[in-house]
């Protein structure tokens, strides 16, 4: 199991192409919609890479804005 170097930050802070965990799998964020204090995330698995060409979405979420969420950081 790959040791993750974990960010915590509010989910208006999020850019697609941030990895995220949802039920003990992480994701691709592709795309984000804003819709008022909420934001739709369009999640696909981290195995498949990103490509404005293939979309894999196998999620999508509403979540609030100020909801602190953990990402994935490089080193």
């Amino acid at each position: 199991m790959p040791i993750r170097l974990i960010e915590k930050v509010k989910a208006r802070d999020l850019k697609p192409g941030s990895k995220v965990e949802v039920f003990s799998a992480w994701y691709f964020i592709r795309y984000i919609k804003y819709q008022g204090s909420e934001m739709l995330l369009a999640l696909q698995p981290e195995s498949v890479p990103l490509s404005p060409l293939y979309a894999d979405d196998v999620i999508k979420m509403f979540i609030p804005d100020s909801l602190f969420v953990e990402i994935e950081v490089e080193e």
